[in-house]
């Protein structure tokens, strides 16, 4: 047993490690029956990991003393809650929490460790993988929130905003609900976004049988190791060239583009503005370069720091989020802007999500994401307004960007 101090609150944990066979974490991942169950597989390493169960859960995002390597999953709701909206029933406003399994998955090498308090023992759990079902989906709806004359409206309005220079950049997002036939797994979902989506962060929180919140997303919004940090600035977007002349050209617009650059700016300077009271040393990882995802391309850099002393996560979480990439900027006019615009409530889509432990904390913004709830598929995407800005590209853009959904659940007949 050893002692863990959490919140100043001290635990005793029991642990058993346990090697494995070479295991598909997905297919495995997909037969378990104790929830919540977590995939997490970050853009930037190696490791893969699947945990299932709640050993003890936190209504916020706790603070760990240092003690054993063990790690809590979770995330927060994007702001308060949005009306009415029914869409994010049964996620909590913010959780972190300790698995009672946890499956590590490094190169060649598969482990699992069962947790466990006090006096209790380990819970039995199977590895056989299984298999995944096929993606065999048939669609019978999509409803877009706002519709696109609804769209056509906000942006028009967003856009007068911005040219009167009340703000500089608005982040308006959609939500699209696909209709299905029958209840849906997100498994065989996930199993497509790993095989096709290698410059992303791969997660997914499936908190009940029917309930599950999962995606593939590009933006880091922090890592942080002791006191050396490092965070992306990712905005503005093409999509992907049929050709690698085309694909080139786009980047090449990216890169020129005085839209596109004013975009980009907005992030690179909010990000050093509020991290650098909280800084000894800041840099940028030399000239501004393009991300390429599996369907859309982004302009992106990278923000290395030296934290002062006393800095928690907490304190990022603070004053990071929402960055101009989600929200806009100025950051508290932009947001009681999309309070007054949104139809719908944004939940745990573009907010922090994240693995927390002793000496080791990275967070990512959940955009590229889907929730499942039975039946239906709800897809979240986003889009930066700023001066150039037409409602009828910044639409395409929202295509794009729910593309490796629609081609898995519907091929192209989901399109609009």
């Amino acid at each position: 047993m050893q002692r863990i101090e959490i919140d100043g609150r001290e635990h005793l944990l029991g642990s058993l490690k346990l090697e494995l066979d070479d295991l598909d974490l997905i297919a495995w991942i997909s037969h378990q029956s104790l929830y919540p169950k977590v995939f997490w597989k970050e853009k930037d390493g190696l490791t893969t990991r699947a945990a299932l169960g709640n050993l003890i859960a936190f209504p916020h995002l706790p603070r760990l003393s240092d003690g054993p390597d063990v790690r809590l999953y979770g995330g927060m709701r994007f702001g308060r809650r949005h009306g009415d909206d029914p869409t994010w029933r049964g996620f909590p406003q913010e959780c972190f929490w300790l698995p009672q399994i946890e499956v590590t998955q490094e190169r060649e090498m598969t482990h699992a460790i069962f947790y466990y308090l006090n006096d209790d023992s380990p819970l039995p759990v199977h590895f056989n993988e299984g298999n995944l079902p096929p993606i065999n989906f048939s669609m019978m709806d999509r409803q877009d929130h706002p519709d696109f004359h609804s769209w056509n409206t906000q942006v028009e309005q967003i856009l007068q905003k911005i040219d009167s220079g009340a703000i500089g950049k608005l982040v308006l997002a959609r939500k699209t609900s696909l209709q299905f036939s029958h209840s849906l797994s997100p498994w065989p979902l996930m199993k497509h976004l790993r095989d096709n989506s290698q410059k992303a962060t791969l997660f997914a929180f499936h908190l009940a049988p029917n309930l599950c919140f999962f995606g593939a997303t590009p933006e880091k919004l922090f890592c942080r190791e002791g006191n050396s940090l490092n965070t992306d600035a990712v905005a503005s977007t093409r999509p992907r060239g049929q050709t690698q002349e085309e694909d080139r050209r786009l980047e090449e617009e990216l890169l020129s583009n005085p839209k596109e650059q004013r975009e980009f700016a907005f992030v690179k300077e909010f990000l050093e503005a509020n991290l650098r009271p909280f800084s000894e040393e800041i840099s940028w990882d030399g000239a501004d370069r393009i991300l390429k995802g599996s369907h859309v391309q982004h302009i992106h850099n990278r923000l290395n720091a030296k934290l002062k002393a006393h800095v928690t996560d907490s304190d990022l979480i603070r004053m990071l989020h929402p960055t101009p990439a989600l929200g806009g900027y100025p950051q508290k006019t932009s947001i009681s802007l999309l309070k007054e615009i949104e139809s719908f409530d944004r939940g745990w889509y573009g907010a922090p999500i994240g693995v927390i432990s002793p000496r080791r904390s990275s967070f990512y913004v959940a955009i590229r994401s889907a929730l499942m709830h039975e039946r239906t598929l709800h897809l979240f995407s986003g889009t930066g307004l700023v001066r150039g800005s037409t409602p009828d590209r910044e639409w395409e853009e929202l295509e794009q960007k729910i593309k490796s959904y629609t081609e898995m659940t519907c091929g192209h007949g989901c399109a609009k």
